[in-house]
Formats: C-alpha cells, structure tokens, sequence
C-alpha cells in the first residue's frame, strides 16, 4: 500500500519571496570577471595541416595568466563561418573534441579548442569543492572569454554566430560563462 499524505497552512497567505540580490552585489559578482579585452592576443601558429574539409591550426595566445595552446578549426570554403567554443570535462585537454570539431567543419563551423588550465603545467585538480576554487573558477571563466575575443577577431569567423559546448564541469561553468559573456 502506498500512502501520500500532505499538510497545509490553514489560511490565504501568500509564500514569501526571498528579497532580490541588491544590484551592487551583482554587479560585483560581475566584475570578479572583468579583464583587459584590449590586451593584444599575440597569436603564434605552431603548426597548420589540412584535415577532413578544414584547416587545423595548432595555435597559442596570451591569456589573463600565461599562454593559452589551442586547436582552430576553420572549414573549408567561404566565410564568415559561425563557431564554437568547445570545452572538455575533467581531466580534457584541447584534443577531447577534435573529432566533433571537424563534423563540425564539414558543416560549414568553425571550432576552438583550448586547453584549459588545469591541462598546462603544473597540472593541479580542478576543483577541491572549497572556497579556494573561486580564483581558479574566475580564471576559466575569464580564459573562456579570452577564447570568444581571438574568434571575434578574425576575418573567416561571423562574430554574431558564436556558440559554446562544454562537458561535465565545463558544462557548469557555462552557466556563469553566459551570465558574464554576452557575445556567445
């Protein structure tokens, strides 16, 4: 036998809601994400091959905190291409999406895949679930950022067709990424 039972209040009143975060505890939030957007890029090719219809440019370029290595992927053909920013689970580096990223390009997408920090030395956890994570969680947020700047600035890339794919943790880190970054 299964028995559901439930209690209520005996009157009309309504729940109340909780009070909105005040905006300048928001906008706070915010700026822990802020960055110098300005900052050059300096891209360096290390490598370009031809691959199942794109072009894969093994590439590297400044980030907040250091040099950021990343696979392009730019379809063959015309442009502007619209693109994605892929960013793999834990313990993913650059390379977890490589051959989602050139279905992608027989599709006429463009793809970046950059390592995120935790994949260049010294290669730490992720995260330990503690308030200490918050600089590190900051930081991939920002480099994802930095990521959508270097797409929005070349010529082969459609600056208002940009898309974000993120696995596991990357996954729960593009809920703050889409609060914070509005280009994608």
């Amino acid at each position: 036998m299964i028995v559901l039972a439930a209690c209520g209040g005996g009157g009309s009143e309504q729940p109340i809601a909780p009070p909105p975060p005040k905006a300048s505890v928001a906008a706070d939030l915010l700026r822990l994400y802020d960055y110098d957007a300005a900052a050059p890029l300096d891209v360096k090719e290390t490598k370009t091959e031809q691959k199942d219809g794109a072009t894969v440019h093994d590439i590297t370029y400044a980030g907040p905190k250091g040099r950021i290595d990343a696979y392009l992927m730019i379809p063959d053909g015309d442009g502007p291409f619209p693109a994605v920013l892929f960013m793999p689970g834990a313990p993913g580096a650059r390379f977890t999406f490589y051959t989602e990223s050139l279905e992608l390009a027989k599709r006429g997408i463009a793809s970046l895949l950059p390592d995120p920090p935790y994949a260049r030395p010294p290669i730490e956890d992720v995260v330990n679930f503690t308030p200490a994570d918050k600089e590190g969680i900051v930081q991939e947020v920002v480099e994802m950022r930095r990521g959508v700047d270097l797409l929005v600035s070349r010529d082969e890339i459609d600056p208002g067709r940009l898309g974000y794919v993120g696995f596991s943790w990357r996954g729960s880190l593009g809920a703050i990424f889409s609060a914070v970054e509005r280009r994608v």
